[in-house]
């Protein structure tokens, strides 16, 4: 099924394409240009940070930032579906939890605090999972990141605008997926 089938269908069934959520079609750079170019002919790259608040940062190939948002599992899956619609998908790199082992427990940390943590681990591994499929099965271009201490994720807004220049409020999540295709 290709995208184009698969929008029409979500369409009759009363789906909508994550609204306003990926219907901007501006990459502005520093928040107040907006550069000439042809929607089909943009090369795009995504980065996913998956969760209950899924993180989605977008940037096309001249390194200017576009859609930066927390969004829902099935928002950002209309959002793929919908960019890759309008622009040239060159890779989609999506944070995968389940490259890494088991999650024990901690010093200091109860059980149930630990139970907790895993709870969320396993339904962000799901999240992801999933996520990897719908692209694969799309035949989009995907990379799998291994989320690591070592890796520029996790950093406070200040260090993130020093670093990025991206001076407008963002999630955690969101900062998380730029990072992923900075």
């Amino acid at each position: 099924m290709t995208p184009k089938q698969l929008s029409k269908i979500l369409l009759k069934k009363g789906y909508s394409f994550a609204g306003q959520s990926c219907q901007d079609n501006t990459f502005l750079p520093d928040g107040n240009v907006e550069p000439d170019f042809s929607e089909k002919q943009q090369n795009i790259y995504i980065g996913i940070d998956p969760g209950e608040r899924t993180g989605v940062a977008v940037r096309n190939d001249k390194g200017q930032w576009g859609l930066l948002k927390t969004m829902t599992f099935w928002e950002t899956i209309y959002c793929i579906q919908d960019l890759s619609l309008k622009y040239t998908i060159k890779r989609i790199v999506i944070e995968d939890p389940g490259q890494n082992k088991s999650v024990f427990p901690r010093k200091n940390m109860n059980v149930p605090k630990w139970l907790k943590v895993a709870q969320n681990v396993g339904m962000n591994k799901n999240d992801a999972k999933r996520m990897l499929e719908f692209c694969e099965m799309q035949g989009l271009p995907i990379c799998r990141a291994k989320p690591t201490s070592r890796s520029l994720t996790k950093l406070d807004a200040s260090t993130f605008a020093t670093l990025t220049g991206i001076t407008q409020r963002t999630s955690e999540h969101v900062r998380d997926a730029v990072m992923l295709i900075y």
